[in-house]
């Protein structure tokens, strides 16, 4: 990559700050420009459709503890007093020197750019991922997914037992569902936990209606169930 500086805004004109991303990060960095300088322009831009919000509370918007409106960071008003312009919906699809490009021909130009885009829910790579019954939960619109589709007795399979998976699997038995949670170790939470306190942890899980199986590796998931490597459906 040729290395340049970014050409300087026009004379005697305030710095163009670019924000790529929604998330807690996109907002900190916006905030720490904006207490920098109050001349600046700042634009944040962000794919998803909604303000920014506090990803880490979608369980509880899942499991009913709060209403979506109060997954919002900061309301529309704040941005217009904090003079930040919020792209929202709006997807960048290349960056050059001094500009960003965004799908459907908007162009933002920038002295200064941040990424803060975040990272990406993962997909174990077996065969049957990407049926549309099998859900990842990331954004908001994950969630509603979810949501609108709950009812009780609903069968539902959590794969994975860290901390996501965990949330998630109560927040759907609180919501009636039947869950099943799934766990590759022989414990929940290796990483975090040693095997006494995983057993502590099992015992909780279970208390609250949820069915756990450890050492449980997917080896398919078809239209209706979760196929193990050990043969269990």
């Amino acid at each position: 990559v040729e290395k340049s500086s970014p050409a300087p805004s026009a004379a005697g004109s305030a710095a163009r700050i670019v924000v790529i991303g929604g998330g807690i990060a996109a907002v900190s960095a916006a905030e720490a420009a904006r207490r920098t300088s109050t001349t600046a322009q700042i634009t944040m831009i962000s794919r998803e459709p909604e303000l920014p919000y506090y990803r880490l509370n979608l369980t509880r918007f899942l499991a009913g503890e709060i209403g979506e409106g109060e997954l919002t960071i900061h309301p529309a008003s704040w941005y217009a007093e904090q003079k930040i312009e919020a792209l929202t919906g709006a997807e960048v699809v290349s960056i050059g020197r001094n500009q960003v490009d965004v799908r459907g021909g908007k162009t933002v130009p920038f002295d200064k750019l941040i990424l803060a885009t975040g990272a990406h829910a993962f997909l174990p790579p077996v065969p049957g991922s990407d049926r549309k019954n099998v859900v990842t939960l990331r954004t908001v619109e994950d969630a509603r997914r979810v949501v609108n589709a709950l009812k009780p007795g609903l069968k539902c399979v959590c794969i994975g037992g860290g901390i996501l998976g965990l949330e998630t699997a109560g927040a759907l038995a609180r919501r009636g569902a039947n869950v099943t949670l799934l766990e590759g170790h022989s414990y929940l939470m290796p990483r975090q936990l040693s095997r006494r306190a995983g057993d502590i942890m099992k015992g909780f899980v279970e208390s609250i209606g949820i069915t756990l199986k450890t050492e449980a590796r997917t080896r398919e998931i078809s239209e209706t169930a979760v196929l193990l490597e050990s043969g269990e459906s």
